[in-house]
């Protein structure tokens, strides 16, 4: 199906909320989406796909076999130009993470995937964060990208997931604070509050609160060898993501992660300035 016929398609289906019981074959539907799930276009993208999947998923209009079959195929879509930074291709890695989040929440309420299936999704998502180097937010005229943001709320429903053990979790943790501190761009569009989601979600969920502060203290040094400009970055992506783990200490009483994040911000803090 060409761009613009999809497009004028679903723009009728959105005006009328989505009856999907008048189309004729859903997964037909479903199938001439995917080629354009990263489209440069942001409204067929963001507004007219994205909300379609969520819509024919969240009220299961798909079948489960199906959806096994889609959430392979937005695996690979995570590999798509991979490695590439500042390219259009992290929009479909970007909003492929999203189908990943939206298929995942639906097991959690229906059990349907096997539990080989969800761990092949752990090592997808883990492989795809250490992976990304495109970390934009934003971006003027093609809308938003924002490609760690939309991996973290794949990970937060995949932690909630029967098949993903709490033994599980010091990888992903791990995973995402180096994130957190490892880019050589700024998080400009509060990823990091999107990875505190997900922090948060396996804490609740028997995450040793040490494990998540050894792993921290870990990540946070740099090298004194860096450039002033790359000394900068650091401390903010640091600092930002230090003060929402902070903020969600404090909301949860988590007292000793409020007492250690206190600290390393002021630890980081004294680094920056005596770089």
């Amino acid at each position: 199906m060409e761009e613009h016929v999809l497009k004028n398609k679903l723009t009728k289906l959105k005006a009328r909320n989505f009856p999907f019981d008048e189309v004729q074959d859903v997964h037909q539907l479903s199938d001439d989406m995917l080629p354009y799930l990263g489209v440069i276009d942001s409204e067929l993208r963001d507004k007219l796909i994205y909300h379609t999947y969520y819509y024919l998923i969240t009220n299961e209009h798909l079948s489960n076999a199906y959806l096994e079959e889609l959430l392979y195929t937005c695996l690979d879509k995570l590999q798509t130009g991979i490695g590439l930074s500042k390219d259009d291709s992290v929009f479909t890695r970007s909003f492929a993470s999203l189908v990943v989040a939206l298929i995942i929440g639906a097991d959690n309420k229906k059990l349907f995937l096997p539990k080989d299936c969800v761990l092949r999704v752990k090592d997808a998502l883990c492989i795809y964060v250490q992976q990304e180097q495109d970390v934009r937010g934003y971006v003027e005229g093609k809308g938003w990208a924002h490609s760690i943001a939309h991996v973290a709320d794949a990970l937060d429903e995949l932690v909630k997931n029967c098949h993903v053990d709490v033994s599980m979790y010091e990888e992903i943790i791990d995973i995402l604070v180096a994130k957190m501190c490892d880019v050589s761009d700024v998080y400009m569009d509060e990823e990091e509050e999107r990875v505190v989601v997900a922090i948060g979600a396996m804490l609740e969920r028997g995450l040793d609160e040490v494990v998540l502060l050894r792993c921290i203290r870990t990540h946070y040094m740099w090298e004194k060898s860096i450039t002033m400009n790359e000394c900068s970055k650091k401390y903010m992506n640091r600092r930002n993501f230090l003060r929402s783990l902070l903020i969600y200490a404090k909301k949860e009483k988590k007292l000793q992660v409020e007492l250690e994040v206190n600290s390393l911000i002021e630890e980081i803090k004294d680094m920056y300035y005596k770089h």
